[in-house]
């Protein structure tokens, strides 16, 4: 039966509308005797079948807008009933070393290019000056110019866009961290069941999804332990420990971090953490508190691959865009998640050019040996593109 069951909306299609239509032209009394199903009645008959077919089509689709299987801008309004929206695009980050001679100050928004791609710029985020009497190298931080991920890898930003009397230089030590593109119906899905976890207080991942929607904050992992004695990770009895990734350098506000953590952790559970802390307000008392918590450590993947390219690619092209495939899919790996060599054999099997990828490994150090790299608890890993070799 059409239309709302008990299965859901089940919409009529056109071949059945038109079906329908003739049916009932065939018993209509002044019909009788004419071939409705040929020649002009059978055309009309098309042409209003399936205008009425888009009609349900229609209705399937405002249906379908109000549950699970809502897309676009149905999924953003469905989403947007319990607070969540669709994260915008954001913009790559880089830490930029700028050569400037003595008395030179460069003002924020001045633009520094890809070498090799001119379209990659990234623009400095505050004003910059060598007040010193000799030349010096100053750090600062820069964004990309253009939202996604736009990337910048080790040692490639070198084109100076904007010309400042004095900037003679600038270059980056390691791969921009990438920005991202709009979210997809996938990803909004996914954060709006993480959103609708942080509703709650108390449990380690409504902890960890509130941090996380921290400006600054990447992602957050929260760890308890229940036993009465030292756990192996050395944290105390009956406490928990959050563990928070925000770039490096460090990005998020530490009291910001506190203050979530006293705020929804659960009562007389006291935060543990290794090496860092911030304070917090205690809603009851008014009184100042000092809160302990972990920063993850960022852990170096190298990584070596041999492959078989496709017959007639080019046998270095593809290099340096494998390279930034490999590093935008290591930024996806989370506190605590071991990398395997066969996850990044899928980046370069993606690419046209590989036809088989035939060794590939992993590790920590500049000869890597392995299949996995083993991360621990309070540590993240990424790929620089300046740490892996490819070849044929």
């Amino acid at each position: 039966m059409p239309g709302l069951t008990d299965e859901g909306f089940v919409a009529r299609r056109q071949p059945e509308l038109l079906d329908r239509i003739l049916a009932t032209l065939e018993a209509q009394d002044a019909l009788q005797g004419l071939n409705v199903r040929a020649g002009p009645i059978h055309q009309l008959a098309s042409v209003l079948s399936e205008e009425v077919a888009l009609l349900w089509e229609g209705l399937e689709a405002v249906y379908g807008s109000q549950y699970d299987g809502a897309t676009g801008i149905s999924l953003d309004q469905v989403a947007a009933l319990t607070g969540t929206l669709r994260d915008a695009a954001t913009r790559s980050r880089v830490a930029l070393a700028c050569t400037l001679d003595a008395g030179t100050t460069v003002p924020a928004g001045s633009v520094v290019a890809v070498d090799g791609s001119p379209d990659a710029q990234f623009r400095t985020l505050v004003e910059i000056a060598n007040g010193g009497a000799t030349s010096a190298v100053v750090d600062v931080q820069a964004e990309a110019v253009e939202t996604g991920p736009v990337a910048a890898p080790t040692g490639t930003l070198t084109v100076i866009v904007t010309s400042v009397p004095g900037w003679t230089a600038v270059t980056n030590a390691a791969d921009a961290e990438l920005g991202a593109p709009i979210a997809s119906d996938s990803a909004l899905r996914t954060e709006r069941r993480r959103q609708l976890a942080a509703a709650g207080s108390g449990t380690t991942a409504a902890i960890a999804a509130r941090l996380s929607l921290l400006e600054e904050v990447i992602e957050a992992a929260v760890y308890e332990n229940v036993t009465a004695s030292v756990d192996g990770a050395g944290r105390p009895a009956k406490t928990i420990e959050a563990v928070v990734w925000d770039g490096s350098p460090a990005a998020a506000d530490d009291d910001a971090i506190a203050q979530v953590l006293w705020n929804h952790r659960g009562g007389g559970i006291p935060p543990y953490g290794s090496g860092e802390s911030g304070t917090a307000v205690d809603a009851l008392t008014g009184q100042e508190v000092s809160v302990d918590f972990s920063r993850a450590t960022l852990v170096p993947g190298h990584l070596e691959a041999t492959v078989l390219l496709v017959p007639g690619a080019d046998p270095t092209g593809w290099i340096d865009a494998a390279k930034e495939s490999i590093a935008e899919r290591g930024q996806q790996y989370a506190v605590g998640e071991d990398p395997y060599a066969s996850q990044l054999s899928c980046v370069l099997l993606a690419r046209p050019e590989v036809q088989a990828v035939v060794s590939l490994v992993i590790g920590t150090t500049p000869v890597p040996a392995s299949s996995t790299i083993a991360i621990g608890e309070r540590q993240v890993v990424r790929f620089d593109t300046s740490d892996m070799t490819l070849g044929t």
